[in-house]
């Protein structure tokens, strides 16, 4: 089985310039995210974020992750089983995640998963 928490890590170390010493990984399902119900250090309770690809891999990790600190999420992909499975692991998580089938491909999509997510 493929554990994404390498991954997961470095991305947050990328991203935020430190590696946290509280991220203690859980395995949700394929994906990876930190202690449920751990504060977020990083300010995104409430606020909005549009996932492409998010239903799989790392995509999934940043779903989840966003999520785990409180953010709603929007995951656009076009794996509904993915896209459901990625929403149902996010039950018990500080925010949602909401999937969308969307084919980034296409020159309207992104207008129409703009509009979805507000």
């Amino acid at each position: 089985m493929l554990s994404l928490s390498a991954p997961l890590r470095r991305l947050q170390t990328l991203s935020h310039g430190l590696r946290r010493a509280s991220l203690r990984p859980q395995r949700l399902g394929m994906a990876t995210a930190a202690t449920i119900g751990e504060a977020s250090p990083f300010g995104h309770e409430g606020k909005l974020v549009i996932v492409t690809g998010g239903a799989n891999g790392i995509g999934q990790c940043v779903s989840l992750e966003f999520a785990r600190c409180g953010a709603n999420v929007l995951c656009a992909d076009v794996d509904d089983e993915k896209g459901k499975e990625t929403e149902a692991l996010a039950a018990n998580l500080a925010g949602d995640v909401k999937y969308m089938n969307a084919d980034m491909t296409d020159a309207a999509v992104p207008a129409k998963v703009v509009s979805e997510a507000q």
